[in-house]
């Protein structure tokens, strides 16, 4: 019966998406099936073209590269403007900016419309909609490329029937959608099913929305095609882990590059300004964003990746493992760890947690860890704080799994104790969560399992781990940089002199307000998002690399971790009164230490964001025990919705213009599909 219900379900929401497809995403189809006939227009060529053959042309003057149109007299609702460049002289030649001015009955002289994109393989880009007012008598189209770039043109016609355009992955999507918005509205039942993963119906769905999670991390991680870009990228520093795997395979610590004596007699290297200009004199290369210690190149990001990925792989394969491929990775791995790692912060303090706030809750931690970025961006950069982020979930899972059973399981103290002892040797400012320790075995700890003679065995099985790690990485350090405590960014050869950053107060104001407060820079037109305009005026030096946003302006719902005092009452009751506080402040002092140390980038809200997740998700538990009645319900909706759109932002934000390895430029293809498919109808 069960089984027949979800089938009919399923059948109706296949046959709706049917509906939009036909209807709702071909209206243009349907709607130019009334325009008036024009007939077949005869155009005359600007004197910036040279006909090259019947129907090829070669721009001579960018300034006068036009087709002129004229004898119209008819309202002219839309234009196929069928163009292919000649990709032997066009770079990127499947993206052609074309722009229409057009005479009406308001216009006597030609009125200028946007520039916009015909692109080859997408047919419905061909077809550009008029918005005349009246009947039109002359039209002009120009044509937005380089000079000696040629192209082709198929056909220009007016007032065409554009054809019908059946997308079966757009069908699949939204397919995808409709399954999704059942299992997650706000009446589905699955907010009445009480989280257990022995059952066997649960289990098929969590592991269904994990999967679909990893999926789509795989997707992202190729979506901006890091095969063609990244592995022939001419920034050296890209490449630091595979300097370090062959450094290490040589047997030291420095790099193999040598710097040249023109660096080495630079009194103080780290100044950018005078190294660019000794650099320019000289014409020697300096490399950038590397650390730089006593006349050798280092790798300042941490080993951790190195030895865990990059050097096995060498030694195994014989060539390097590819960073991007790495990165997705633990991408990946990182959506089976959050989920498990919700799934045991639920089980351990809360008692009724439906299936349904379980699952969304913890899509909502994936996205909220901005690995969205980190994934996409699969660089070096990313490495070690993605690594990071995986061996700190995993640790916390470990150690919440370690006392889930009124004792102590000691495998899972070690391995929980290993992991977030690595995360020192990925990205050093994470390792603060070791701290977490006390609020996860708070009782156990008053309970003499920890601290005491009892308990001794298992206080070794958390610090050892920590030790072994520590000295490892001291050592480390110390044979670098004659310091155990610098893990190499003070010396990078970077924008700016590090070994005089110092601690600035007065940098706080901005750099709180850019990575909580900033509001998301939000246009009418696709891909609705562009990178923030970042104004400041601190009077000194302060880092900064494109920023989406702040947190909150990312994930609304993450509005909820700041309801600690206000939701107290029932953190205590649920004891997770303390996780809850020391995770909101971890996310702080990471903050912090990030705007004192580097500055604002994107990719350092992964640094912070999952703590304040885990508040976040501690706080809508809590509550959701408490509330009954219409107050759960509107409590419900409100979550629905607000997860809703973290979710969109997050995933969507993917297509925004201005940042790093933006999909326009890496993959235009991909980027207008989805404009054509999506937001062109």
């Amino acid at each position: 019966m069960y089984l027949k219900i979800v089938k009919n379900r399923f059948l109706k929401i296949v046959l709706i998406a049917l509906i939009l497809e036909i209807f709702v995403f071909n209206f243009k189809h349907w709607e130019s099936h009334f325009f008036d006939d024009i007939g077949s227009p005869v155009y005359s060529v600007g004197v910036g073209l040279e006909r090259v053959s019947k129907n090829t042309f070669k721009i001579i003057d960018r300034d006068n590269a036009f087709f002129d149109i004229s004898n119209i007299d008819g309202n002219v609702k839309n234009i196929l403007f069928d163009i292919k460049a000649d990709s032997e002289s066009v770079n990127n030649g499947m993206v052609i900016p074309i722009q229409i001015e057009i005479t009406d009955e308001a216009n006597e002289l030609f009125l200028r419309l946007p520039e916009v994109k015909v692109v080859e393989g997408i047919k419905e880009s061909s077809y550009i909609r008029l918005h005349s007012i009246g009947k039109s008598s002359k039209l002009r189209v120009w044509v937005r490329r380089n000079n000696d770039e040629a192209f082709r043109i198929n056909t220009i016609a007016l007032n065409k029937i554009r054809p019908m355009a059946i997308h079966i992955k757009r069908i699949v999507i939204l397919t995808l959608a409709g399954v999704l918005y059942c299992l997650f509205r706000p009446k589905s039942k699955i907010y009445n099913i009480v989280l257990d993963y022995s059952d066997t119906v649960q289990k098929r769905i969590i592991i269904s929305i994990i999967s679909l999670n990893m999926l789509i991390m795989c997707g992202i991680g190729l979506s901006a095609l890091p095969h063609k870009y990244w592995k022939d990228d001419p920034w050296e520093a890209h490449a630091q882990y595979e300097d370090l795997t062959d450094a290490l395979l040589d047997g030291h610590f420095y790099l193999n590059q040598i710097p040249p004596k023109s660096l080495q007699d630079i009194k103080n290297p780290y100044d950018c300004t005078v190294r660019l200009n000794k650099q320019s004199e000289t014409g020697d290369n300096y490399l950038f964003d590397f650390a730089y210690y006593k006349g050798k190149y280092y790798c300042y990001f941490g080993i951790v990746p190195a030895l865990l990925f990059f050097l096995p792989f060498k030694l195994i394969m014989g060539y390097h493992l590819e960073t991007w491929i790495a990165v997705v990775m633990c991408a990946v791995l990182y959506c089976i760890s959050a989920f498990v790692f919700i799934y045991q912060l639920a089980r351990k303090y809360f008692e009724k947690v439906s299936l349904g706030i379980y699952l969304l809750m913890s899509l909502v931690f994936v996205a909220g860890s901005s690995i969205v970025y980190l994934a996409h961006y699969g660089n070096v950069y990313s490495m070690p704080i993605m690594l990071g982020l995986l061996l700190g979930v995993t640790g916390l899972t470990c150690w919440l799994i370690a006392g889930d059973r009124g004792t102590i399981r000691k495998r899972y103290l070690v391995i929980g104790a290993f992991s977030i002892a690595l995360v020192m040797g990925c990205r050093p400012q994470l390792a603060i969560i070791l701290l977490f320790a006390f609020p996860i075995f708070w009782r156990e700890i008053q309970s003499g399992y920890f601290f005491s003679k009892k308990g001794i065995k298992n206080t070794c099985c958390v610090i050892l781990p920590f030790l072994v790690i520590g000295i490892g990485l001291m050592y480390y350090n110390y044979a670098r940089f004659e310091n155990p405590f610098n893990f190499g960014a003070t010396y990078n050869l970077t924008s700016n002199d590090m070994t005089h950053r110092g601690v600035v107060f007065s940098r706080n104001f901005l750099g709180i307000y850019e990575y909580l407060l900033q509001p998301l820079n939000v246009k009418s037109t696709f891909p609705f998002f562009e990178t923030i305009d970042l104004r400041k005026e601190y009077q000194g030096y302060l880092s900064s690399e494109p920023l989406f946003g702040g947190f909150f302006a990312m994930n609304i719902i993450a509005i909820f971790s700041l309801g600690i005092c206000k939701f107290g009452k029932a953190l205590r009751e649920k004891k997770v009164f303390a996780l809850t506080v020391c995770s909101f402040i971890s996310a702080l002092v990471i903050i912090e230490v990030d705007i004192q140390i580097s500055g604002l980038t994107q990719r350092y809200m992964s640094d912070f964001g999952w703590l304040l997740m885990i508040s976040t998700i501690l706080t809508i538990f809590s509550l959701y025990d408490r509330e009954t009645g219409k107050t759960k319900n509107l409590f419900m909706n409100s979550i629905i919705i607000l997860s809703t759109v973290c979710l969109f932002t997050n995933y969507f934000s993917l297509l925004m213009n201005g940042r790093y390895a933006a999909l326009i430029d890496r993959n235009p293809y991909l980027f207008y599909i989805i404009k054509h498919a999506f937001f062109a109808c």
